[in-house]
């Protein structure tokens, strides 16, 4: 079964940023996509999130959209397949915002990979 899961959340700060970021750099973690930053230093990303939330004034907002998409092992048989069916979906908010993506390979109610963004 196909699930979209919508997190959002005002309050947390930096805390809510690092903890997010982290979170696609766990062991877990097979795969990873971005735009606009570093999606090989969770450091470096955490930085570029926080720069632009502050320059846009954002530092007491939304920060932060999280989404969680986890496909069924028909829908997305490889960690490739997920980024991609990811990538098609969340696109409209992608394409002008920075991102970080990750696909965590972990078994759970007939998924084999879900993404987070």
């Amino acid at each position: 079964m196909e699930l979209l899961k919508v997190i959002t959340r005002s309050t947390g700060g930096d805390d809510y940023i690092d903890n997010a970021v982290k979170y696609l750099y766990d062991k877990r973690c097979v795969m990873r996509q971005g735009y606009g930053v570093d999606t090989h230093n969770a450091s470096s990303a955490t930085t570029a999130i926080k720069q632009t939330t502050k320059f846009w004034g954002n530092q007491n907002k939304n920060q932060i959209i999280h989404a969680i998409l986890s496909f069924s092992q028909e829908t997305a048989p490889t960690p490739d397949v997920a980024m991609r069916k990811t990538a098609e979906i969340m696109e409209p908010i992608t394409k002008n915002h920075l991102s970080i993506s990750g696909c965590h390979s972990e078994e759970r109610a007939g998924s084999i990979y879900h993404t987070h963004i």
